[in-house]
């Protein structure tokens, strides 16, 4: 649809599709109520990328997890050095 005809349409009847995100996206919605949608080339590449490497992000994912966990023992044990044999490091909040 021509964009001078498009502004005589009811703001929600509009899908305006564009690939910047102030002049086409940001603009049309707020300005004339048009629902719209991004078009991002470079998101093509990133998901191959993601998709050729994807055990690799799940292995990282996994050895953080893991040391988040370690990071914790550390310092809880730290806290029982600091505080002596009897106290009780206070409960976690997870």
């Amino acid at each position: 649809m021509a964009p001078r005809r498009a502004k005589r349409a009811a703001g929600p009847q509009v899908l305006y599709v564009g690939d910047h995100i102030y002049g086409d996206i940001l603009r049309s919605k707020k300005t004339l109520g048009w629902r719209t949608m991004l078009v991002v080339p470079e998101l093509e590449a990133e998901l191959e990328v993601q998709a050729a490497h994807g055990g690799v992000m799940t292995e990282l994912r996994a050895l953080r997890q893991q040391r988040d966990g370690l990071e914790d023992q550390l310092q809880r044990l730290e806290w029982g050095l600091a505080h002596g044999p009897r106290a009780r490091p206070r409960p976690r909040w997870s």
